[in-house]
């Protein structure tokens, strides 16, 4: 289980209040920067209690946390994805494409 999270959602529901609330902590962390982005306003602007943001999450350190791991699994992913459709490339065309040969 995620260290960051008090519990992991585990319902359709719980999901999507999870989700809401990474995604109201994002857009307030980029337009209004950290000291702006309380616990309070994170829960105010994803449209749930307060409360219920601390069922899953103990402080704003931990959203900020749970953001961090998101954004660098998506990027791994990303990555995975790029190897991957260019596995079997030869190494003149890895070249053409950018790729440092090792």
């Amino acid at each position: 289980m995620d260290t960051r999270m008090r519990k992991r959602p585990s319902q359709g529901r719980s999901r999507v209040t999870v989700r809401s609330i990474l995604e109201a902590a994002d857009r307030i962390l980029r337009t209004d920067g950290y000291e702006a982005a309380s616990t309070n306003r994170v829960a105010r602007v994803a449209g749930f209690s307060v409360g219920s943001l601390y069922q899953y999450f103990r402080d704003k350190q931990a959203i900020v946390g749970a953001l961090i791991d998101r954004e660098l699994a998506a990027e791994a992913e990303a990555l995975v994805q790029l190897l991957d459709e260019n596995a079997k490339l030869r190494p003149a065309e890895l070249a053409a494409a950018g790729f440092r040969l090792l």
